[in-house]
């Protein structure tokens, strides 16, 4: 294989690597919070705010994880643009991860209240939006189509943004 053609095939090979490796699958979900950990303090309570953006309005899934299953938390609750998300019954029971449909805003609150927990208790938080991007299109083209040992080849990409635009 002469240096010209290893070239090619190196040049080919990044192209493809970089074509698959930083494209979300279709109608993957997008993280717009999180993950973030949340700890019981010496206090046995934990109350945090935060805000986040989401890319529009619709609908998401909230999963929340139990990192410290054998430190309990009694009670909790979320409240997410106004409106609660009760999580005492999963913080009392055995499952590991719960995961719920929320709906976004393009600018979103969320207060969380865990109390009557062990020190050092923690859940992480994690807020996707459902289906919110589009994997980009790169078609590639080479002129000639196919080359002997010796021979040099162009390569002609185009780029779409995303299938929905």
């Amino acid at each position: 294989m002469t240096a010209i053609s290893k070239k090619v095939l190196c040049f080919l090979s990044v192209l493809f690597i970089l074509s698959i490796g930083f494209v979300p699958p279709l109608g993957a979900d997008q993280t717009v919070f999180g993950p973030k950990t949340l700890k019981i303090n010496g206090w046995h309570f934990h109350v945090s705010f935060h805000t986040f953006k989401a890319d529009a309005p619709g609908e998401g899934v909230i999963t929340i994880t139990k990192q410290t299953p054998q430190k309990k938390i009694r009670r909790g609750v979320i409240r997410l643009n106004g409106r609660s998300i009760p999580i005492g019954t999963f913080l009392r029971g055995s499952d590991r991860v719960l995961e719920k449909d929320v709906p976004l805003k393009g600018r979103n609150r969320m207060m969380v209240f865990l109390l009557t927990g062990a020190p050092g208790a923690s859940i992480t938080i994690e807020i996707r939006q459902k289906g919110s991007i589009s994997p980009p299109e790169a078609t590639f083209t080479a002129d000639p189509p196919s080359i002997t040992l010796g021979e040099s080849i162009t390569l002609n990409s185009l780029f779409i943004k995303s299938l929905n635009s």
